[in-house]
């Protein structure tokens, strides 16, 4: 029995093997492949988006240390050209007008292998010698508000980027404070001989901006008054670009619509309207769930189906309702450390029921109930002189209610989720004995949740970071038979990099 799954595990890395050699003996282009490109000289400019900015590139390595798996990049002298006049814009780009690429060299290694070393010279920068905001027209508030929005400088070096970029964060921050109609024109004078910019800026607000009617489009099974609610878009109200981004987050985050688009129509500043359109497509209201699933380890050997039935506009308020069953048997004593026979079957059984209100008390709250029964036995690691069907198996009736709410914050950036919850677990045994010595817990406690979600992508995450944290009270004056307090974070930072 022992020498079966050495021989599985062994024919496994046979196989695994051979993949990996398969992988790489993949074809060599006939032009000579790059190991490694580098720019010297630079001092000021970061080298990174540089070289990312490149099609002559290192050769990508498997988990950085295997070669000859992932795709070649390959050494093409019209390329590497054309490659030196990016660099040279690049760095006009970031302010340094004057610099200059004096040598490129091909360093010939392994046969039909290349280095490239690239020498750059970024010359004296042109610095922003004077900048005109353009504040005197403006009201305090917002005189204080682009100020703060603004990143470039007298002094700085006049990076295009920032410069544009400039443009967009007062745009944006006029539209948020109800400016609709601002128009922001800047200008730029750049004398390379003095290596000075001159950066001029011509703010025009407009009105101040209103809601006007918001008409829905695509809703057709869905109701619109529960939608409307979440949106939370009133006409009237001081218009905000932010409020719109949130409004339409907030609709996607309801689950029910393949589409969203919320777009404000900008076509007559005269009237200092702004009328709101919304645009959804339904997604698939109602779903069935099927499968099932095994588990090996070191505790049990398993096999489970799973069922679900979900209605996500339950009694046409865009409640969503769901019930989902696992119903399962566990096969004892089998396990990894214990390849033998099962002599046993134990059942088990979970259950959940769930309850969301969008809307509920505030267009930003959720409101969440929920209840579990589960069925399941207790199990542990068996010593190697232990008979197993002399073992007592326990197992619990396991009863859960919960009520909360969800609420989001700046943006959907943050999530406070605060909840009461009842447990319950009573012992059995599934050798139908009385569970002698083992009584019923009984657990009553709030919790709070909170999450602080600072991702660029919650699907395709390049950098961030995601904190979450539970906090648990049980017991004291919230009454039950057990106390405890418990608190459970959790993080991530997340980083775009590569290997090697």
């Amino acid at each position: 029995m022992a020498l079966a799954p050495n021989l599985s595990f062994a024919r496994l890395l046979l196989v695994g093997a051979a993949v990996l050699g398969a992988l790489g003996c993949r074809a060599r282009p006939p032009r000579p492949i790059v190991d490694d490109v580098r720019i010297e000289g630079l001092r000021e400019v970061d080298e990174e988006p540089l070289l990312e900015g490149l099609s002559t590139a290192a050769t990508p390595l498997l988990f950085g240390f295997v070669p000859g798996v992932l795709e070649y990049s390959t050494y093409d002298p019209n390329v590497l050209a054309r490659d030196l006049q990016r660099i040279e814009r690049y760095l006009r780009a970031r302010g340094y007008y004057e610099a200059k690429v004096w040598a490129a060299r091909v360093i010939r290694g392994a046969p039909n292998h290349v280095r490239v070393e690239i020498q750059v010279q970024e010359g004296e920068p042109v610095r922003v010698a004077r900048l005109d905001p353009g504040l005197g027209k403006l009201p305090p508030d917002v005189m204080l508000a682009v100020n703060e929005a603004r990143q470039m400088n007298e002094g700085a070096i006049f990076d295009e980027d920032v410069y544009e970029e400039d443009r967009v964060r007062i745009q944006r921050v006029l539209e948020d404070l109800g400016y609709a109609f601002a128009q922001v024109e800047q200008r730029a004078r750049v004398d390379i001989g003095k290596h000075a910019a001159f950066v001029e800026y011509d703010i025009s607000l407009g009105p101040l901006a209103r809601y006007g009617p918001v008409t829905f489009r695509g809703l057709e099974e869905i109701p619109e008054g529960p939608v409307r609610a979440t949106l939370d878009i009133e006409p009237g109200e001081v218009y905000s670009r932010t409020d719109l981004l949130e409004a339409e987050q907030a609709l996607v985050n309801l689950g029910i619509f393949s589409t969203v688009e919320v777009r404000p129509d900008l076509s007559r500043p005269e009237t200092g309207v702004v009328p709101v359109t919304v645009t959804v497509r339904e997604s698939a209201l109602r779903a069935v769930r099927l499968g099932g699933g095994a588990r090996f380890d070191v505790l049990r050997l398993s096999a489970h189906l799973e069922a679900g039935w979900e209605n996500k506009n339950f009694l046409g308020g865009i409640r969503r309702f769901s019930v989902d069953a696992r119903p399962g048997l566990t096969f004892f004593p089998t396990r990894i450390d214990r390849l033998e026979l099962w002599t046993a079957y134990l059942p088990e059984f979970r259950t959940r029921v769930a309850l969301r209100q969008p809307s509920f008390l505030e267009a930003r709250t959720t409101g969440i109930l929920s209840a579990e029964y589960n069925v399941y036995p207790l199990l542990y690691p068996l010593p190697e002189d232990v008979r197993p069907e002399d073992e007592r198996i326990i197992g619990y009736h396991e009863i859960r209610a919960s009520a909360g709410v969800e609420r989001t914050f700046f943006g959907h950036r943050l999530i406070v989720a605060p909840s009461y919850n009842l447990q319950a677990n009573y012992p059995f045994t599934y050798q139908s004995a009385e569970p002698t010595g083992l009584s019923s817990v009984q657990v009553s406690f709030p919790e709070l949740v909170t999450v602080l979600d600072l991702r660029d992508d919650p699907f395709a995450t390049r950098h961030g970071l995601y904190l979450s944290n539970s906090v648990q009270v049980a017991g004291y004056v919230f009454g039950g038979t057990v106390s405890d307090v418990s608190v459970r974070p959790e993080g991530g930072a997340y980083g775009a990099g590569e290997w090697g």
